[in-house]
């Protein structure tokens, strides 16, 4: 079966590609791209008027569904928001990874990968997952890791409360073990009171133990251990470690974006390299929704839409180590594409700390294309 996605704007940078075309595919792959190609016999897709894209990647979600509290289907994030990869951030652990893989990933239409997580038995979202030094066994994580090498592409931890011996600290741990296995280490900063009693390891010690490559997700928290002082300017140490090539990454969550603190990391010359939602179960009813709905906040903070594009495709792949994630729209390349709509409506955007943001346009997603499988969207109810 042919299919002709018919008159979108088509964007991507690494094609540079930003104009009005149709793009045929047959089979898994993309027949041809450009204007007025042949419609005989296809299967039509009135695209025009909407965005067509590389295929979106949303490079931290929790998707161990029914594991946990807030495990969701990954085809609610994926490509029913026309998103074509997924990537779970340290749902499961080493000794729960095998019930993510046999259960989710195998089942799922959308490509779903994963972060491991270093505590062992981590299971779903949760706290105090370093409640003793025994949480972290190396070996089981190499073991695990290379038999996954498929489908993990890093290690996820928090930078939490840690009382034990500073050389001996998660982060020291993981990344030693990252080393080991050749793969980036994702760290969450941001500690709210809910996650303990103590402080979050100030994020200028985080920095200085992670290594160029490894990601720091949340880099718009307002929580303690943030990447700004009280007086609203960036910690030490930041500004060196993303120019050695840390990567920062937006993790908008329920409890990890302010805009006000956007606003001013982004004044200081930090822009995040990747954009995710760290949307789960509960934050696809409220607040994050879905990645296209992340992007359009990331518009009313001064982004243009080829920018966002870029950052949540090749800059994501880029940043999990997997640039064969994003193949490009040009003939004979594999068909990963997302359709959205870039609509004209003014609306209230809300961040973490319940501050709105007036919005002129929103983006809704439309279609997501895996080869011959066309997933129709299911936009959230905002």
């Amino acid at each position: 079966m042919r299919i002709v996605l018919r008159g979108a704007r088509v964007i991507d940078s690494g094609q540079g590609l930003d104009d009005v075309c149709d793009v045929s595919i047959s089979g898994d792959l993309i027949e041809g791209v450009g204007r007025d190609l042949p419609l005989d016999g296809a299967d039509v897709r009135d695209c025009r008027g909407m965005i067509l894209t590389p295929g979106l990647i949303d490079g931290h979600v929790h998707v161990y569904e029914d594991v946990g509290f807030t495990g969701i289907d990954p085809d609610i994030l994926g490509v029913g928001s026309a998103v074509t990869t997924v990537v779970d951030a340290g749902s499961a652990g080493a000794a729960s990874f095998a019930g993510l893989r046999r259960y989710v990933m195998s089942r799922a239409r959308t490509n779903v990968l994963a972060f491991l997580h270093v505590a062992t038995n981590k299971m779903g979202m949760g706290l105090h997952e370093y409640g003793s030094e025994r949480a972290i066994d190396e070996g089981a994580i190499e073991r695990v890791v290379e038999a996954n090498r498929d489908k993990i592409l890093g290690l996820k931890l928090r930078a939490n409360v840690w009382h034990g011996d500073p050389a001996k600290h998660p982060i020291l741990r993981a990344r030693a073990v990252a080393e080991n296995l050749r793969l980036p280490l994702m760290v969450h900063i941001g500690h709210r009171p809910e996650d303990g009693e103590g402080e979050a390891a100030p994020i200028r010690d985080v920095v200085k133990m992670l290594r160029p490559g490894d990601i720091v997700t949340h880099l718009f928290t307002a929580h303690p251990g943030g990447l700004l002082d009280a007086g609203g300017q960036l910690q030490p140490d930041v500004r060196e470690a993303y120019a050695a090539g840390l990567r920062f990454d937006v993790g908008h969550g329920l409890y990890n974006m302010s805009f006000d603190t956007a606003a001013r990391v982004l004044d200081q010359g930090i822009e995040p390299h990747s954009i995710s939602t760290d949307g789960h179960k509960m934050a696809r009813r409220r607040l994050v929704y879905d990645l296209p709905t992340t992007m359009a906040k990331m518009l009313n903070l001064g982004f243009s839409l080829p920018q966002l594009v870029r950052k949540a495709t090749y800059e994501t792949a880029a940043s999990l180590g997997r640039p064969d994630l994003v193949h490009g729209i040009a003939a004979g390349r594999p068909a990963l594409l997302s359709v959205l709509q870039l609509r004209d409506d003014e609306w209230l955007a809300e961040d973490s700390t319940g501050k709105k943001m007036p919005a002129q346009q929103r983006l809704v997603p439309v279609l997501s294309v895996r080869g011959s499988q066309i997933t129709e969207a299911q936009p959230a109810e905002i």
